[in-house]
């Protein structure tokens, strides 16, 4: 027979044991689900949006559509802003991207933008598209640049 003082001790060592891999698990977990970065979700963002129009680099004339998809989480009633910069950094046009189908979905949506703009003084420029951001707060907005030539 075993002594109550060796069981009561087995028992407590198990419980600590059991704890200590209860800890480690969500302590690991944790660190797989808290932000990493502002640039790792960036660059993950990045990623799901596909560009059809402009290309990088590519000469653009006015006007222009742009397409291509960004993750249904990009819209907010099913649009998006969009704006052209120039060289430096000067606003030549802001506009919106429309959905051209259900944005309410994780799963890439394909969008269109029409921006019909005057000749900038510069030879390049940015295109950047912006998720629609209504909370307004900084850790919620994503940008996707594109350079283009004029």
């Amino acid at each position: 027979m075993i002594p109550k003082s060796m069981k009561k001790t087995a028992f407590l060592s198990l419980l600590i044991i059991a704890m200590l891999i209860v800890a480690i698990w969500l302590y690991v977990n944790n660190q797989n689900q808290s932000p990493v970065s502002k640039t790792a979700e960036t660059d993950m963002t990045n990623k799901a949006i596909t560009m059809i129009n402009p290309q990088p680099d590519q000469t653009i004339t006015s006007p222009i559509t742009i397409s291509g998809q960004a993750p249904g989480m990009w819209y907010f009633e099913g649009q998006f802003p969009v704006k052209l910069l120039d060289a430096t950094g000067k606003t030549i046009i802001t506009s919106t991207a429309i959905a051209q189908g259900e944005w309410m979905t994780d799963d890439p949506v394909p969008f269109t933008a029409e921006l019909t703009f005057s000749q900038p003084e510069t030879t390049t420029g940015t295109l950047v598209l912006q998720n629609d951001n209504p909370s307004g707060l900084p850790e919620n907005q994503k940008e996707f640049t594109v350079s283009v030539r004029f």
